[in-house]
């Protein structure tokens, strides 16, 4: 059965930025895909209606300077799933941004706006300007029934946040295995480091996996460049196991649904410890 993915983008100028590597990845595939404009600063309006137009298998948002966009459509499709009326009800619809190159810092303000969401809620963020990675990932989310995960660390990882995503992963009811071989095309994994470097082993396999960067030797604008180089990637907010932990739970709820309880329960708890007074 066919994916129908809408491709969001905030302004007319970021088509050929996009399209053509979109178009490249899901040519010969029964991935189809819509082009929508509207801009959460100019246009807000019309974002909910381009979201509610039918229900999409995936969503991808692309924009430059503060991409709002991508936050606006992670909520529209959050309430969806909580509406009976909505076609997004009851279950997890992905939504992948694009960060885009502008004249201001290059795509950086983009990619760090969005990326660096707060904790329980993550944003599933691709390198500047590299819709083909957004389009692949989408691909191997929406085309693989993915049954576990299997996390991976880096040859100096950093030992808190590889302990605080197990932790995290129990709680969220999540089986996952230890894996130095990362060609095993039928998980997923999520992939702790602290280097830059250690992420040539993972592109070389050509597995689809979810990058966890520690905040141990974080320089942006290096960091930028080699993400930006990534293939097969996803990415979170820095040094932040939550959102990396229930990124994989919402790719695994695709397989099985009760672990969308499991994460709002999660959340619950995570918003109690903020907001009691």
């Amino acid at each position: 059965m066919g994916k129908d993915i809408l491709v969001l983008l905030g302004s007319d100028s970021d088509k050929q930025k996009v399209l053509p590597k979109v178009e490249e990845v899901f040519k010969e595939t029964d991935f189809n895909y819509t082009c929508s404009l509207a801009s959460s600063h100019r246009t807000p309006e019309l974002v909910a209606e381009r979201i509610h137009e039918k229900g999409y298998d995936g969503i991808i948002t692309a924009g430059g300077l503060s991409l709002i966009l991508t936050a606006d459509t992670i909520r529209e499709v959050e309430r969806g799933r909580r509406n009976e009326k909505s076609p997004y009800y009851g279950r997890w619809t992905p939504v992948i941004s694009v960060p885009l190159s502008d004249t201001v810092s290059g795509g950086l303000t983009a990619l760090l706006s969005i990326q660096e969401t707060p904790s329980g809620y993550p944003a599933s963020v691709v390198g500047i300007d590299r819709a083909d990675t957004a389009a692949r990932c989408m691909k191997n989310i929406l085309g693989n029934e993915y049954k576990r995960t299997s996390l991976a660390v880096d040859y100096k990882p950093s030992l808190d946040l590889v302990q605080n995503i197990k932790e995290a992963l129990r709680k969220l009811n999540i089986e996952y295995d230890h894996k130095e071989d990362f060609s095993q095309s039928d998980n997923f994994y999520m992939y702790c480091y602290s280097y830059n470097t250690s992420l040539e082993s993972m592109e070389s396999a050509g597995s689809f996996y979810i990058a966890v960067k520690s905040k141990r030797q974080t320089n942006l604008k290096r960091y930028e460049q080699t993400i930006s180089k990534l293939n097969n990637a996803l990415n979170v907010s820095i040094g932040n196991p939550d959102n990396a932990a229930i990124l994989a739970a919402q790719i695994l709820s695709l397989k099985n649904p009760s672990l969308l309880d499991a994460i709002d329960l999660y959340r619950e708890a995570g918003r109690r410890k903020y907001y009691e007074v």
